[in-house]
């Protein structure tokens, strides 16, 4: 098992990849997107998958300073609510993963697939998964999908489980 826990954000490569975002959700919200699409979410924590064709860098860097920038995601409403707990991620040119990872992710029984959430620009069912509970046998499923894949995975935690920033 190839798989290096970073120390940082700040060591994130600016090269094309793909990435899974863990979020921790205090309490219930409903959001609305640009589209006017409604969502209601429940307190806990969420998987979110997503790809960064020109930098895995400049990507998270935008998740983490949420409130400064102009909402364009779907992920991008969810996160003023939600914090970021861990990033996951591996270096890849190919789009395609972000529908692979989240199919497969879907086989993970204790995932709950929000429906349409932040793949509205493919034929995917979701790339936003809820569970009540987080630990680390469900962080080390989350990095398995990935090895399926990728010869090297990498995992930043952003924050504590449970702490609010």
């Amino acid at each position: 098992m190839n798989v290096e826990f970073a120390p940082g954000t700040n060591n994130i490569p600016n090269k094309p990849g793909i990435y899974a975002l863990i979020l921790n959700l205090d309490r219930d919200v409903q959001i609305i997107t640009r589209g006017l699409r409604k969502f209601n979410l429940s307190k806990g924590y969420y998987v979110y998958v997503g790809s960064a064709i020109i930098g895995l860098k400049n990507r998270i860097f935008r998740y983490l300073r949420i409130n400064y920038v102009k909402k364009f995601w779907h992920i991008d409403y969810l996160l003023e609510y939600a914090k970021i707990m861990y990033v996951i991620y591996s270096i890849t040119n190919g789009r395609e993963f972000e529908s692979i990872l989240s199919n497969e992710l879907l086989e993970l029984n204790y995932l709950k697939p929000i429906p349409k959430f932040g793949c509205s620009d493919t034929k995917d069912y979701t790339h936003l998964f809820y569970l009540e509970q987080f630990n680390q046998k469900i962080l080390n499923d989350i990095i398995n999908v990935f090895l399926k894949y990728f010869d090297k995975v990498y995992v930043v935690e952003v924050m504590k489980p449970g702490v609010r920033k």
